[in-house]
């Protein structure tokens, strides 16, 4: 009888170890869709949300990564504006959120991303890259259970804008943890926030 009370307040507890995890993962993709429509909703006013037929964007090897749930879509401006080669335009902007389940499948993914980097290209931890051919201009925050990457066409690109796509996305997604990678037409790439040591080795 004593033996059967052991073993049941032993599953008993492992079930509400169980339940526990559940309900921690639940609640991080609960808070990461509750960003994400903050984020669109601040800028209803001035952009419209689209998730069908949006153009693959090459980020390289981030959608092999194995993310627990991804979001994606474009904002696209409801007024044209004059883009860099003069043509007037309703600029559009790409956006992909990853979110992993815990921190470490998200530093195994933003290690395997790393060494298949945009244009197949490889990134090291902490190190910036004076050029990348075809890049376009990219925002990466990385934060310990999600990756967010904004990422537009060259024509649209604005030295101020840019920044102010940074900032909202900050605002939104931004924990004291937050690692920034921003990416230029045709480079450069540079590690803007929080970047590692460019010693480091293995996962971070």
């Amino acid at each position: 009888m004593k033996q059967q009370k052991i073993n049941a307040s032993l599953l008993i507890f492992c079930l509400f170890l169980g339940l526990s995890s559940f309900s921690s993962a639940q609640a991080q993709k609960d808070t990461l869709k509750i960003q994400i429509e903050s984020f669109v909703n601040e800028l209803n006013g001035q952009y419209e949300k689209e998730y069908l037929n949006i153009a693959n964007r090459d980020l390289g090897g981030i959608d092999d990564t194995e993310y627990e749930y991804r979001e994606e879509f474009m904002l696209e401006a409801k007024e044209k504006k004059e883009d860099q080669l003069g043509s007037r335009k309703r600029f559009r902007y790409f956006f992909k959120i990853y979110k992993y389940q815990n921190l470490k499948d998200r530093q195994y993914a933003l290690q395997y991303w790393l060494d298949n980097f945009i244009e197949n290209e490889t990134l090291r931890p902490g190190r910036d890259k004076r050029s990348l051919r075809y890049a376009t201009p990219t925002i990466i925050l990385i934060n310990p259970t999600n990756i967010v990457v904004c990422n537009f066409d060259c024509r649209y690109y604005d030295y101020d804008e840019f920044d102010v796509w940074k900032d909202r996305l900050l605002n939104h997604f931004e924990t004291n943890e937050t690692m920034v990678i921003e990416v230029l037409c045709d480079g450069p790439v540079e590690w803007t926030k929080r970047a590692p040591d460019p010693k480091t080795r293995g996962l971070f």
